[in-house]
């Protein structure tokens, strides 16, 4: 039988490598997104260039790698009706 001492050391190694897998991920996410890839896996030379409303930046994809605007999000003004 176990002591609960030995149970409360489990329980936080199990805490501590669910976090661990999480924020690897969490890291692969955004760095996916800093890099304008949130695609499946393909080639990006099948979208076309698209000129970012937010900044400017022209890319391939889904996101802007400059600023992470969504690439089929418009310009957003007072002026938009």
């Amino acid at each position: 039988m176990t002591s609960a001492k030995n149970r409360n050391k489990l329980t936080s190694n199990r805490l501590k490598l669910g976090w661990n897998r999480f924020r690897d991920w969490r890291a692969h996410i955004q760095q996916r997104q800093r890099d304008g890839r949130m695609l499946p896996d393909g080639d990006l030379t099948a979208y076309p260039e698209i000129k970012c409303m937010n900044c400017g930046h022209s890319f391939r994809g889904h996101n802007c790698p400059n600023c992470g605007q969504a690439a089929d999000t418009k310009r957003i003004t007072a002026c938009s009706r």
